[in-house]
């Protein structure tokens, strides 16, 4: 397993064999506490730790057990010591409070031989478990698990349609049947039975979790009150300054992305404002001049003073790295943006070994154009009967079919007819399945007292952000031994978010103003006032190119006619449309293709 996670860690590892038949393996990365002290699985009395992620706040809590008169004696400078020591004596959950991280771990207790495995509340950084046989086992990666005895994957055929829906997989199931991931801050625990033993169902695997932080409750509780925020901007941007600063702390060389959007440009400004020294700074950018925004990260760059790099992508740089995804990112994601955000790590990963990133911003702050498309169009359609509008819906269907314009008029239809505001929501995020997926999206869950704007925003939050965006940049930067690190997820910054009322999160004119007007401070109105063009890349323009015989080959894979509620024949004839320029269904071809490549490259069996 160690050597299939090489790439997380490339700086060493470690195995210790525990009590009880365990055994805990660690690749390490070093990041703060370079030396031996640092090294993991480490040990505090009966507790044992392998440890993956950051505490930005070590320092303080270190300080704070030394006041309580807790630790008095340390061996070195690494937070995981200090995350030991903190369990050790204020417990798990009370640590996991006062923490300040992201991280995915697991703690053994020789006094009981129990585990105990743990996730961030965001989700950044990913755990996965699984029974094989009558042994437990757990990764980084959902990969890892191949080199177990007893590994025999197969399609978990439910959550391969969800994947194909929506672009990526939400939820605790993985794509491998009996394979799954801890949900975002929880924590599961495992008497000695409950690792030999399966769960019967998910009651069971349910009864063996816990919460210690849930975002919904963050989003009921501090919802706005009649008395504003005084000066907000002032406020987030000390919030956000802070959780900027404490993620530049390291042992090691530390960048930023730089996209050249509102995002991303704001934590540069905060990094560069607070080091002593130029910061590095790293933009990819493209010969298609509809997808570049290189030259607006160069502009920020220079009148920030950063010192900048900067990766043109080719056409075949694509074709390389498309290639490798089914390998290179473990559990695949049909976002585009993957394989620039793989060139990015590779580049940043040549001159740091830390770089943060303005992800996250989005979604908190309300900065996607789909929010109020979503929400105009659930007030238009959301009151009428769902029977009128499928009927209509089927109309404009047949007559996007017959007019030959492709997937445009057929996502549109697809959208109005969701049963829910939730459901509408999954059909903007994902792409039209109308005619090659059985069967509808399902209903979602909807929490009280909050509005549709802040539905869509909770539900983003709740399954895009950490499934979707997180999922892709942790492995991306980690396949290069690269961390990435989110400000805009420090949970005092997520708390903030929810505190604020709807009208300082316009749906209307330019998006995230709060953050633009903390922006200001830092770079000229010219370099902020401009539309959001996102990370994208020309996928349907490679698909037809240089990913054409790659697209060929999995669409054609015999594996694509063994999922079930998969119509494999229409997949392939909007295949063929597609390549020849009929319509663009680029973004339906995608999730197809990746699935079936990773399918073939790992040996799942559908």
């Amino acid at each position: 397993m160690l050597e299939r996670l090489r790439h997380r860690g490339p700086d060493g590892e470690n195995v210790v064999e525990l009590s009880g038949h365990a055994t805990f393996g660690h690749r390490r990365l070093a990041i703060v506490g370079l030396g031996e002290t640092g090294r993991q699985p480490m040990r505090h009395g009966t507790l044992v730790i392998t440890y993956n992620g950051e505490i930005y706040n070590h320092a303080e809590l270190r300080s704070r057990l030394e006041r309580e008169g807790l630790c008095r004696t340390w061996h070195g400078s690494s937070d995981t010591e200090v995350l030991l020591a903190a369990i050790a004596a204020w417990g798990l959950e009370t640590t996991l409070r006062r923490a300040d991280g992201m991280f995915a771990f697991a703690l053994w207790d020789e006094g009981d031989a129990s585990l105990t495995l743990v996730r961030d509340r965001m989700g950044e950084k990913p755990l996965y478990f699984g029974w094989l046989g009558d042994a437990f086992a757990f990764a980084s990666e959902l990969t890892a698990f191949a080199s177990l005895p007893g590994w025999h994957p197969r399609l978990d055929q439910g959550v391969a349609v969800d994947f194909l829906r929506h672009g990526f997989v939400s939820g605790s199931p993985s794509l491998v049947k009996g394979i799954y991931r801890l949900p975002p801050g929880t924590i599961m625990r495992l008497s000695p039975a409950d690792m030999t033993t399966r769960p019967v169902d998910a009651a069971a695997l349910d009864r063996m979790q816990r919460t210690y932080w849930r975002l919904s409750d963050v989003a009921t509780e501090e919802a706005p009150s009649p008395e504003p925020i005084v000066r907000p901007a002032e406020a987030l941007e000390s919030l956000l300054g802070q959780a900027v600063r404490s993620r530049m702390t390291a042992d090691v060389p530390v960048g930023t992305f730089l996209s050249g959007g509102v995002d991303s440009s704001l934590v540069t400004a905060l990094m560069q404002a607070s080091s002593p020294v130029q910061v590095h700074t790293f933009c990819i950018g493209f010969t298609d001049a509809r997808f570049d925004e290189s030259a607006h990260a160069r502009a920020v760059a220079r009148h920030l003073g950063t010192e900048h790099t900067e990766f043109r992508v080719r056409a075949q740089d694509a074709l390389e790295v498309a290639c490798e995804l089914p390998l290179l990112l473990d559990e695949p994601i049909a976002d585009a943006s993957q394989i620039p955000t793989l060139l990015l790590a590779r580049m940043a990963r040549s001159k740091v070994t830390v770089a943060l990133s303005g992800d996250g911003a989005d979604e908190l702050f309300a900065g996607y154009g789909r929010y109020r498309a979503i929400v105009d169009m659930w007030g238009q359609v959301g009151g009428l009967p769902v029977g009128p509008r499928r009927w209509m819906t089927g109309a404009l269907h047949g007559f996007a079919g017959k007019a030959g314009v492709g997937g445009r008029a057929a996502r549109w239809a697809s959208r109005a007819e969701a049963v829910s505001l939730g459901t509408m929501r999954k059909a903007f995020v994902g792409a039209d399945t109308r005619f090659h997926l059985k069967g509808d999206a399902g209903r979602s869950t909807t929490v009280r007292g909050l509005s549709p704007q802040r539905q869509v925003m909770l539900a983003d939050q709740q399954d895009f952000l950490p499934d979707d965006i997180l999922q892709k940049v942790d492995r991306a930067t980690m396949r290069y031994g690269l961390e990435s690190r989110t400000p805009f997820l420090d949970h005092r910054v997520v708390s903030f978010s929810w505190k604020l009322p709807d009208q300082a999160l316009p749906l209307n004119g330019p998006s995230k103003p709060l953050l633009r007007d903390i922006l200001r401070r830092y770079v000229p109105d010219d370099l902020i006032d401009r539309p959001k063009q996102g990370f994208d890349v020309p996928m349907c323009d490679w698909l037809r190119g240089p990913l054409g015989a790659w697209t060929d080959a999995a669409i054609g894979a015999p594996c694509l006619d063994a999922i079930e509620g998969v119509d494999a024949q229409h997949v392939r004839r909007m295949w063929r449309d597609h390549s020849m320029g009929r319509a663009d269904f680029s973004r339906e071809l995608w999730p197809v293709a990746l699935l079936t490549a990773w399918m073939q490259a790992h040996g799942v069996d559908p």
